[in-house]
């Protein structure tokens, strides 16, 4: 299955958005050129539909280099500690992130990650070239289940399971609660 603005769920939206992976937009062997495309006609129709300025895409942008940074800094951190100390946490930690650590080539396989951490930095670097250093500073620490939940709750819905939501279902709830929130602020709901 390929994914499209129509059946994509919206946590998988947001995960690929902020993770930057496209090949959880596909279960088909595609090329990153044709993952790359479908990404963004999703995230075209994704702006149109929601009406999003450029200060959304600020955030997301911001949310995408806070994540990365983050990432790099523990990476960095783990390989420094382990140049002095061997350290089972933090090398299940390498490990688990796909990074291949061997006794035998130990201290080889630590430069070998240090290098390519270095892909994470020209990631960040083309993302900040992309964000308005003033909106850099924007974060946020919801969750989407939380998010959702909260959007459930001024609505007066029950439970929605935040897996099987798709986008354009969770476009028309953003949408319903802002009309809400706007019509309690003017004093009618």
């Amino acid at each position: 299955m390929i994914y499209n603005i129509d059946t994509i769920p919206a946590k998988l939206f947001f995960k690929i958005n902020e993770k930057g992976d496209l090949s959880l937009l596909s279960d088909e062997k595609l090329s990153n050129e044709q993952l790359q495309n479908i990404w963004e006609e999703i995230l075209s129709s994704y702006q149109e539909i929601t009406n999003k300025k450029a200060n959304d895409i600020q955030l997301l942008l911001s949310k995408k280099i806070q994540s990365l940074s983050s990432k790099l800094f523990s990476i960095k951190n783990a390989v420094f500690l382990l140049r002095s100390e061997r350290d089972s946490e933090l090398e299940y930690y390498l490990k688990n992130k796909g990074y291949k650590l061997e006794e035998e080539t130990f201290l080889k396989d630590l430069q070998r990650i240090e290098e390519l951490s270095q892909t994470i930095e020209i990631k960040i670097k083309k993302l900040l070239g992309q964000l308005d250093s003033d909106k850099s500073k924007v974060k946020s620490n919801l969750t989407f289940e939380e998010i959702l939940l909260g959007y459930m709750t001024i609505l007066g819905f029950g439970y929605k399971d935040a897996n099987t939501i798709t986008l354009l279902e969770y476009i028309a709830i953003e949408k319903q609660v802002n009309i809400k929130l706007k019509a309690m602020k003017n004093g009618k709901g």
